[in-house]
């Protein structure tokens, strides 16, 4: 990957050391990060190499560094605007690293003349995860393939669930989420991958975009809108894997799930769950859906003693006994390998 040059600049120089280790070690991130406390430093780079994003502080902001061809200049503000600098976007700069990535990629993403990040393209795996069963353990069994996937490939976890619970099972307050997303999508603006990154999360070396909060929002979704925004990761974003776990809500649901290259589907073997299998391949079969017939492989698992009666940390799933099973399952079906 060709990536553009994100300069950083502040006097303090344990700060940019800080915040440029921690954006370098975010996963598909699109630009090469470049860190100087000394403004000069930064003038001499800059005769030599084009810098896309300037993240500077404002007290290392003079006319000559000013004058530096970049696509987008962005403050590192401290709380006080410097006088004469107000035209220029800022974020704070006592924040989490992921906060100020987050404002960062979204101002740049408003940007009319934002570039595109140039991707080596690597053939990509869309695997889906649904069940007209509920209490299968869908999700659990979803966040722990994402994750042992996420060992040997870059892989992406979307959910797009009616009620996911993520939010309160990993503790976290969410500033954005897909929601956002989508209205940005429907903004028709062309740099939606960097509003992607900077929404980006992560489960151990699982990534994630938060996801919806609101039924209503996941319902007026339309399928088109799902296929560009997986197109848009496609193309844009190096990812190799991607695993969805299906709601009900999903608008067009046999067609988004016919972009799956598989699909797994947990099942129970009560009386009850059986006879909702067997009505949705029933509907599939009307429906001519034979071939998502062909690719989905039903999944009825073992008890877990752990994770039933006490439950496992998310982040801890891939060294826990569904994990165990997991791995099992992707060596015998060789989804490791397309």
């Amino acid at each position: 990957m060709n990536k553009s040059v994100l300069a950083i600049c502040d006097a303090e120089e344990s700060y940019v050391r800080r915040l440029s280790d921690v954006l370098s070690q975010k996963s598909m991130f699109p630009f090469q990060i470049q860190a100087f406390s000394d403004p000069e430093q930064l003038r001499a780079f800059a005769d030599d190499q084009a810098v896309e994003i300037l993240l500077i502080e404002g007290a290392s902001l003079n006319p000559e560094v000013e004058s530096i061809p970049q696509g987008k200049l962005i403050l590192l503000s401290d709380g006080n605007s410097p006088q004469g600098k107000e035209a220029y976007p800022s974020v704070y700069k006592y924040q989490s690293a992921s906060r100020i990535l987050r404002e960062v990629m979204a101002c740049y993403s408003e940007s009319e003349h934002a570039v595109l990040p140039s991707v080596a393209r690597k053939e990509l795996e869309i695997i889906g995860i649904y069940s007209p069963v509920g209490r299968t353990l869908k999700t659990t069994f979803a966040i722990t393939l994402g994750q042992i996937l996420s060992e040997e490939y870059h892989t992406l976890y979307l959910n797009l669930e009616e009620y996911s619970g993520l939010q309160e099972r990993l503790g976290l307050d969410f500033q954005e989420n897909l929601s956002d997303l989508i209205y940005f999508l429907r903004q028709d603006k062309p740099n939606l991958i960097y509003r992607i990154t900077g929404m980006v999360q992560k489960i151990g070396a699982l990534d994630y975009i938060p996801p919806m909060l609101s039924v209503t929002d996941l319902r007026e979704i339309s399928y088109r809108e799902w296929e560009y925004l997986l197109d848009e990761l496609i193309l844009y974003s190096g990812y190799e894997k991607i695993v969805i776990d299906f709601g009900l809500s999903v608008d067009n649901l046999f067609h988004i799930l016919n972009l799956c290259g598989k699909i797994y589907m947990p099942v129970r073997d009560d009386p009850v769950s059986s006879s909702k299998i067997e009505q949705y391949e029933k509907l599939l079969t009307l429906a001519d859906q034979g071939e998502l017939l062909a690719k989905t492989q039903k999944l009825n698992f073992p008890v877990f003693s752990t994770i039933s009666s006490r439950g496992c940390p998310p982040e801890q799933l891939a060294h826990s006994e569904i994990g165990e099973y997991v791995r099992e399952l992707l060596k015998e079906g060789n989804t490791w390998t397309q």
